[in-house]
């Protein structure tokens, strides 16, 4: 039996985007991964945006910048993609699983109980397109000075 946990929902609109692109010759960078960048950029109140090829590179790129390195941990939610443990341990740091919600974002409780000396930062998971409690988490990593990392691939539209 298979579940559907989450459908994209794609029409004409997108397959007719893809086919003009496939066609172009670009299927790779190119002007509509700049256009992308730049209405991205535009539509969250960033400077900047860049592409990038998934959402493991994303992550592990985040993790450099963010200065995790060998002997941190990062808390992370128990119940997601891989990609989520792996940019972790790509830098050399621990991942450490905090349990989920109802609404299979990290719970506030048992992340303040698994901070410890080592908590470098909180990669937060907005599951299946279901916003986390952003200002609770910023809250925490203000008064700790840590890093969040928000992983929102799957809901980056909404405003909170």
């Amino acid at each position: 039996m298979k579940i559907p946990i989450t459908r994209p929902l794609l029409g004409i609109e997108e397959a007719d985007a893809a086919h003009k692109t496939i066609l172009s010759g670009w299927v790779t960078q190119g002007p509509k991964v700049a256009e992308f960048e730049e209405d991205f950029a535009e539509y969250v109140g960033s400077k900047y945006a860049v592409a990038v090829s998934n959402c493991t590179t994303a992550l592990h790129l985040a993790m450099i910048v963010a200065g995790i390195k060998s002997g941190d941990e990062v808390i992370c939610p128990s119940m997601s993609y891989i990609a989520t443990a792996n940019c972790i341990t790509y830098v050399g740091a621990k991942p450490i699983f905090a349990e989920v919600n109802e609404d299979f974002n990290l719970d506030i409780e048992d992340v303040k109980n698994r901070i410890n000396s080592k908590t470098k930062a909180i990669l937060l998971v907005h599951q299946m397109g279901m916003p986390a409690d952003i200002d609770a988490f910023q809250a925490i990593c203000k008064e700790k000075k840590y890093n969040i990392n928000r992983r929102c691939c799957m809901c980056y539209w909404f405003r909170l």
